[in-house]
């Protein structure tokens, strides 16, 4: 029957059994979980918005109102999957909580004075009030409420206030930032303005990561990205797994507990998705496997075109940070690992029309040590028209090692790099390298020619190299330094010796060269013999004969 305003509801006193009650507050382990609760009511009674406002009076009465403006509900809603936790007294009526009542009872959890709910439901209106022993109250309520207002009632001081706003805070944020309606928070202190604030709980639903991609196909919305290469937080981990329903959190862990979705980052959002009765964790039913598989799906296909498609992007633009950045997460994730050969590095210098290349073609290219730098110099150059790729940055060289199969290292602190271009030749050089040939022979050393170059690559130069090449360039390991062993140079007609023109020596034996060309390629080439180590006699003597002849 309707009930009018004037009419007093009489409703008797009830004496429930507090263990039932304490026993389902506990089940909650966040104790602000009440805040998910009531907003998931609120979205299950059609509500538009929902506002929570935390209000401290003068007195230190706290009063924190969680208003919706829902269908609301009616006296039958209230007695029945409201208030079945409670029991009549006269009627001995002990009914077990329902789906609706485990949820509601998580009120009780941060030890309220009492819980007041206004609420209206087309023509009727109640004001139903619990108290802290489980007892409650039910009357006719203000004619003009709309949908269903909670408020919880504690005492605090303004320093706990702050305390009380903080954690409701984090909890909207943990548990409904992305529900489907919008939700603000409001913090007043009558006696403290400074302790005002005011916001809004709700966030996009999306992950944080260098790539991203969406599936939303009728009610189940997946969002995936790979993850980023920085540590955080919650959100911010490397692998992050979170389940919701219509917004709602079920389950969240940046636990890399989901077989070959490590380093992944992925939301899904369901209806079919639902917590256990612990409200811990998300049920792994048939759904939750569906969901998964769906994950896959979308990991090992779609997301997994867009990281290749970027890094060539990247490595096309030499934008070697990016490069870098996504490269390193996309190696961390397991279901990537099979797609690693056909994902393209950039290269320092073009080869035919490459300016990037995939590591299975590197592979094939490189049949020893390959070779990485961060920008072209002479030795890349030359690498290149030898028909050598060369990676670009040096940093990717560790990166890529362990897929290509083969060592890279860094080609300018490896390779040595010698030309005769640029290299300004003057009058009494003829002579002096003239001079220096005999001088060489005399002693057994003969070569293809000597010329005067300039050298890069090794920080260690040396006074000369040797290569055999007409050409009037070398690109080559540098001789290996062993004390007191001489290095095995390859002497001979088909061999170019290099003079270094930055060389100390070779500099003043240029100089003397003005005025005596014999003398000073007599010294040129003793310290070059003195370069593989002490003079034998054998050297000295035809040194000797050479220049009394």
């Amino acid at each position: 029957m309707p009930y009018r305003d004037s009419r007093q509801v009489d409703v008797p006193e009830l004496t429930p059994d507090p263990g039932i009650v304490d026993d389902m507050v506990r089940q909650f382990a966040d104790p602000y979980a009440y805040l998910r609760e009531l907003v998931q009511n609120g979205i299950d009674a059609g509500a538009t918005r929902l506002e929570i406002r935390i209000e401290r009076d003068i007195d230190g009465t706290v009063r924190t109102s969680i208003d919706d403006d829902g269908s609301g509900m009616t006296r039958a809603t209230i007695e029945g999957p409201l208030l079945t936790l409670f029991a009549s007294s006269k009627e001995s009526d002990e009914t077990k909580i329902g789906k609706y009542g485990i949820g509601f009872v998580s009120v009780f959890a941060t030890a309220p004075k009492c819980v007041e709910v206004l609420t209206r439901h087309e023509s009727e209106s109640w004001l139903l009030r619990l108290f802290g022993d489980h007892s409650f109250e039910l009357r006719p309520g203000e004619r003009n409420a709309r949908g269903t207002t909670v408020t919880l009632v504690h005492t605090m001081t303004s320093e706990q206030l702050v305390a009380h706003g903080k954690r409701a805070a984090a909890a909207l944020h943990h548990w409904c930032r992305h529900a489907r309606l919008p939700i603000r928070l409001e913090i007043v202190d009558l006696a403290n303005e400074a302790s005002n604030a005011r916001g809004s709980a709700n966030m996009p639903f999306s992950v944080r990561g260098p790539i991203s991609v969406k599936h939303d196909q009728g009610d189940l919305v997946i969002v995936a990205s790979i993850g980023p290469v920085e540590r955080d937080v919650t959100e911010g981990s490397a692998t992050f797994a979170g389940f919701y329903n219509r917004g709602l959190t079920l389950h969240e862990s940046t636990l890399s507990d989901i077989h070959a979705l490590e380093g992944i980052r992925f939301k899904v959002e369901w209806p079919r998705l639902s917590h256990t009765l612990s409200r811990d964790a998300v049920k792994q039913d048939a759904s939750y496997h569906k969901a998964i598989a769906a994950v896959r799906a979308l990991v090992e296909g779609e997301l997994l075109q867009r990281v290749r498609e970027t890094l060539s992007e990247h490595a096309a633009s030499g934008d070697m940070a990016s490069y870098l950045t996504l490269f390193i997460a996309a190696r961390n994730v397991p279901a990537f690992e099979t797609e690693l050969e056909s994902f393209e590095v950039p290269l320092v210098e073009q080869i035919g029309k490459d300016t990037k290349m995939s590591i299975v073609k590197l592979r094939k290219l490189l049949a020893r040590d390959g070779y990485a730098a961060n920008a072209s110099t002479r030795i890349t150059r030359a690498l290149a028209r030898e028909g050598t790729p060369v990676i670009r940055f040096v940093e990717l060289a560790s990166l890529v090692e362990p897929i290509l199969d083969r060592r890279i290292v860094d080609a300018d602190a490896t390779l040595a790099h010698a030309t005769t271009d640029g290299v300004e030749l003057r009058p009494e050089d003829g002579p002096l390298l003239s001079r220096l040939s005999e001088l060489l022979q005399a002693t057994g050393r003969s070569t293809r020619a000597i010329v005067l170059a300039s050298f890069s690559g090794v920080s260690r130069h040396e006074m000369y190299r040797l290569v055999e090449t007409d050409q009037r360039e070398a690109l080559t390991h540098p001789e290996p330094w062993r004390p007191g062993k001489r290095p095995k140079r390859r002497w001979g007609r088909r061999a170019t010796l290099f003079l270094d023109v930055e060389d100390a020596y070779v500099r003043l034996a240029r100089r003397r060269a003005k005025s005596d060309p014999r003398a000073a390629a007599h010294l040129l080439c003793r310290s070059m013999l003195l370069v593989d180590g002490p003079l034998v006699k054998r050297d000295v003597d035809k040194l000797l004969a050479a220049e009394l002849a």
